[in-house]
């Protein structure tokens, strides 16, 4: 995938979803699970990430402090490079779901979607 087909997956992935893939104490996840063990809810790299290269450990850090293991993995997965370039622009999109105000989630997301498409010179779309 190159940068722009990523952002219109996450795009479409996170204002399908309509709400932040939080614990019951309000911490961002890459995945959430049911009692089923069923996944409910991904993250805007959680939504990246396939379920062959997910594992539980990723859980309570930013993309940039995955294991280099599996985030070299992810970042080969999407045909982008391990470079602080690539990394930082996972960094960023990871934050556009993180920092959205649940009550308020859909209308910041689109805010900070719009953003990012600007600084990454991405075409954000409709």
């Amino acid at each position: 995938m190159n940068r722009q087909e990523i952002f219109d997956k996450v795009k479409k992935h996170l204002l399908t979803q309509g709400k932040r893939a939080v614990n019951a104490m309000g911490k961002c996840k890459y995945r959430i699970f049911d009692e089923n063990g069923e996944v409910i809810a991904k993250c805007a790299i959680g939504a990246l990430i396939p379920d062959e290269i997910y594992v539980p450990s990723m859980e309570g850090t930013t993309f940039h402090w995955i294991n280099l293991y599996y985030r070299d993995k992810i970042l080969d997965y999407l045909g982008l490079s391990s470079t602080d370039d690539d990394v930082k622009f996972l960094n960023a999109l990871q934050a556009v779901h993180d920092h959205a105000v649940d009550d308020f989630f859909i209308e910041d997301v689109i805010d900070n979607l719009k953003l990012f498409a600007d600084r990454y010179n991405l075409n954000y779309g409709d």
